[in-house]
């Protein structure tokens, strides 16, 4: 049995927002360097590898086996070159390294499990700095009490490394080696020396960078120190949210590694244009864009005249209706899109419009539509009929009086919120541009270029500007896109992708707007659909927290343009990663929530983000996967995410789907090869032959076509 409980410092209870300790230098270089200089990529590289050259000429000089951090000072001369106060630069690295140390949750965890024990817990940690800085970030983090025994190797002279600190804090406590339980990250003084000494040991290996944190730290063409501080960032906010002894620990480090990343560099690109722009509002929609709006709102503090942000409550049910001021097959183009998750039910298409079957039992009963078949899919004939019912002058008449009062709310609410065109902007993750087209149209705006927005990606086939009004894309298809088979946007756009982005990275804590409705003198929205459980709210709360705090340090770190490019590459590249190569726990976290294409939301429509695939799903995920065949119904299949599916089966139908996704490409490799040859040989034929002798060869063919067809039987 233990009676001390002994916990290194750095990487076991305190992580740094930088990938490796000496990365802080990159902080401290632009810190004291002089003004023309910190900016300098070489005279900053310089004076990095001079604190470190400091360090290691200080421990040559050195007679113990460790040193503090004014004994480095002593041994750093390059100070002089920039006519660096040795005193200023020591106090400035405390500063720095207490700024940039963030609690590891599983050890507050077991450190306050132990307490509540009554247990005795130390600390020793092989470190330069003064033991009360040391003491100090401990404390500020929840840590240490001030009656803890703190061990600095620095100020003691001795290391872990050659096992003669722990020999000094065993003669120090009182104890034999077995009575002490060492926590620890390093293999060798945190593990293999206090073992040797016949010390107990629990490694702790969760403060390793994670692939998507490597491939950030390893971007091309950037800055060491902004690399660091980024891949650093998501390390610390990860280990400050998830315990892997909790539930749902997967899902937060989704949010730290992939999802924080990527919404913050959206945001954070908004503001900045916004701000060059001269936009004054930006106004953020409803759902999805919660989670932007509050990105935003922890950014601001960073920034200088930066537009004012308002949440705006909007979705399509509540603005394509107010949209209407005919009843024409044109204008009523968005009730009936075809298949891909979207409902031909007859109550469900006639929701869209705010209608009930109920209100027209007579029109559908005309047409053939009884009461049996409301809530029955519709197919293409039966489709074709009930627009007969749409158009029909009860129906139609009944749609406008809808519209213009939906119109007249729509228009009230976006005076009430001040939202003025020219002046103020909508954000929004995309997609076609029909929400915009909606608001424009029932504001009156039509042609007027005043009204646009911000969105994180448009489809290729978005409304035109005429139509919709400007707008700015953080990525635009076939336009970003190099089109090569590993590119980002090909992952990005294609269905059912975006409802990964939808409804797990930007989850939001109310539901569906549906319309809006008088409460006293204020417009107020109305909300379709079941409120969250409490688990699911937790959830929410939890997930959104986790990229506040990455936002936050983002923030910190200094919203840069080479900066904000760098974390929008590394981004999308993590982000493609998760998508495409999800591991089983990543699956696994996710792929209980659903998603839904409708715009009414309905449950009937929702279908979940993945399950594990049967060997039937294989011969269409595999032709979807290569571009040979449009996207199932999302319903029918039962899945969005086929990675992620892919990722939850078993490793039989993985295999069977390597197997047949190699046969399908070689086939259409075969084929499209097959086609490159004639369509080389038609060009060489073009332009070798003069078109005389071509329009002589056209002929002759001809009549032979024209003889064998006339000499049958």
């Amino acid at each position: 049995m233990s009676s001390i409980f002994s916990f290194d410092v750095f990487d076991t209870c305190l992580v740094r927002t930088q990938a490796a300790p000496t990365d802080l230098f990159y902080d401290l270089a632009r810190g004291l360097l002089p003004a023309q200089d910190r900016n300098l990529r070489e005279t900053v590289q310089e004076f990095v590898r001079a604190r470190i050259e400091a360090e290691t000429r200080a421990r040559q000089m050195a007679d113990r086996e460790d040193i503090t951090l004014d004994w480095i000072y002593q041994h750093f001369p390059e100070l002089e070159i920039w006519s660096i106060d040795p005193e200023k630069a020591r106090n400035l690295e405390i500063e720095i390294e207490l700024d940039a140390v963030r609690p590891i949750l599983s050890t507050l965890h077991r450190i306050r499990a132990l307490r509540a024990e009554q247990a005795r817990i130390i600390f020793v940690s092989d470190m330069y700095l003064p033991d009360e800085t040391i003491r100090m970030m401990l404390e500020t983090h929840g840590f240490a009490k001030p009656d803890d025994r703190l061990y600095v190797s620095g100020q003691i002279g001795l290391c872990k490394g050659s096992g003669r600190l722990f020999e000094h804090v065993m003669q120090e406590e009182g104890v034999a080696a077995r009575e002490i339980l060492h926590h620890g990250d390093n293999a060798h003084s945190d593990q293999s020396m206090p073992a040797a000494l016949g010390i107990r040991t629990a490694p702790y290996h969760d403060f390793q960078l994670t692939r998507y944190e490597n491939q950030t730290l390893q971007a091309d063409n950037a800055d060491p120190g902004d690399r660091s501080n980024l891949a650093g960032s998501s390390r610390a906010v990860r280990l400050a949210h998830c315990d892997p002894a909790e539930t749902g620990h997967t899902l937060k480090e989704i949010a730290a590694d992939v999802a924080a990343p990527f919404l913050t560099s959206y945001v954070a690109w908004v503001l900045h244009d916004a701000q060059e722009r001269g936009v004054e509002k930006l106004f953020f929609i409803s759902r999805d864009g919660q989670i932007f709006y509050r990105i935003a709102q922890t950014l601001l503090p960073y920034m200088q005249s930066a537009p004012e942000c308002h949440y705006l409550y909007g979705s399509r049910q509540a603005w394509y209706l107010p949209s209407l001021f005919s009843v024409t097959r044109e204008s009523l183009d968005w009730i009936a899109f075809g298949g891909g998750g979207h409902s031909w039910a007859p109550r469900t298409i006639l929701k869209r419009l705010h209608l009930e079957p109920e209100e027209i039992s007579e029109v559908l009963e005309l047409h053939r539509f009884g009461s049996d078949s409301w809530t029955v899919e519709l197919d293409e004939e039966a489709l074709e009929r009930f627009w007969n019912v749409l158009l029909h002058e009860k129906t139609s008449d009944l749609i406008l009086e809808r519209a213009t009062r939906a119109r007249r709310l729509l228009t009230d609410y976006l005076a009430q919120e001040e939202f003025e065109p020219g002046r103020s902007a909508f954000v929004d993750t995309g997609w076609s541009l029909r929400s915009q087209a909606a608001v424009r149209r029932a504001l009156g705006r039509e042609g007027d270029d005043s009204l646009w927005g911000y969105y994180m990606g448009v489809f290729q086939w978005h409304l035109p500007i005429r139509e919709a009004g400007g707008y700015r894309a953080f990525y635009q298809e076939n336009y970003d896109d190099d089109r090569s088979p590993d590119s980002f946007l090909r992952r990005f756009f294609p269905a059912y992708y975006p409802l990964v982005l939808e409804h797990v990275f930007t989850m939001c804590d109310h539901p569906s707007v549906s319309g809006y409705q008088r409460k006293g003198e204020k417009v107020v929205p109305v909300f379709s659909g079941a409120q969250h459980t409490e688990e699911m709210r937790t959830t929410v709360e939890g997930f959104q927290q986790v990229i506040l705090d990455y936002a936050k340090e983002t923030g910190r770190n200094g919203l840069t343009q080479s900066y904000l490019d760098l974390l929008k590459r590394t981004a999308s590249r993590n982000y493609f990663t998760f998508i495409t190569d999800p591991s089983h726990k990543e699956a696994e976290a996710i792929a209980w929530m659903t998603g839904v294409v409708d715009q009414v939301h309905e449950e009937k429509d929702h279908a979940r983000l993945a399950r594990p695939l049967h060997v039937g799903d294989l011969y269409y995920v595999a032709k979807k996967q290569l571009g040979i065949t449009l996207p199932a119904d999302v319903r029918q299949l039962g899945f969005a995410w086929e990675e992620g599916s892919l990722a939850l089966s078993s490793p039989f139908i993985r295999w069977v789907y390597r197997v047949l996704h190699f046969l399908l490409r070689l086939a259409l490799r075969g084929f499209r090869k097959r086609e490159g040859v004639s369509r080389w040989l038609r060009a060489r034929y073009h332009s070798l032959l003069p078109h005389g002798i071509r329009h002589r060869i056209n002929l002759a063919r001809l009549g032979i076509r024209r003889f064998f067809s006339s000499s049958g039987p």
